[in-house]
């Protein structure tokens, strides 16, 4: 199972989430946010996978959403 990844806006790269990040409401808020399309996502990557902590929506560039 690959479980959720983020991917760029292309869809060629992508990094998955940390068995915590994908288990946390805040990804839940990032689908939300993004509604599919592409956003600016900033968290933590490890040898374990990324965990997104803050992230922004193009329509409103100067709002960070905490993911956390």
């Amino acid at each position: 199972e690959y479980g959720w990844q983020l991917a760029d806006a292309d869809g060629r790269e992508a990094l998955p989430l940390t068995s915590g990040a994908r288990s946390h409401p805040g990804l839940w808020r990032l689908v939300a946010l993004s509604g599919g399309a592409p956003v600016t996502v900033f968290g933590e990557c490890g040898h374990r996978g990324f965990t997104p902590l803050a992230a922004w929506s193009p329509e409103a560039p100067a709002e960070t959403v905490p993911l956390l």
